[in-house]
């Protein structure tokens, strides 16, 4: 039987339906993450609406880089990560990656998943 380990800050509660809770899956401690560049780009002049000062705002530009702290891949186990990880680490062969399949009550908060999604 697969294991699984919580590779994200939360709690993971996966849900029959929208109440049984049938798996809770805390962190684990391991938090990989993509590395960002952040390039200056031009500012922007912008004029204010109630008066006739112009402020700049800075501008920059992201890249995400590799991931970083990602354990190796294991036998039989599966590490649930952001989608962002997910989909950068596919990039370099890891099919053993799944992301929460989030539910979402009606003010749009998170309350558990369905399941997992793979990239």
């Amino acid at each position: 039987m697969p294991h699984l380990i919580n590779a994200t800050p939360h709690q993971i509660v996966l849900l029959n339906g929208l109440k049984e809770r049938i798996l809770v899956l805390e962190p684990s401690g391991i938090l990989p993450r993509c590395a960002v560049k952040i390039e200056k780009q031009p500012s922007l002049m912008i004029g204010l609406e109630q008066s006739e000062d112009i402020v700049e705002i800075s501008i920059s530009q992201s890249t995400l880089g590799d991931v970083v702290g990602l354990p190796k891949k294991q036998d039989n186990t599966y590490f649930i990560v952001s989608l962002v990880v997910a989909q950068k680490a596919k990039e370099y062969g890891r099919d053993d990656l799944l992301v929460p399949d989030a539910i979402r009550n009606e003010k749009g908060d998170i309350i558990g998943c369905k399941g997992f999604l793979k990239p």
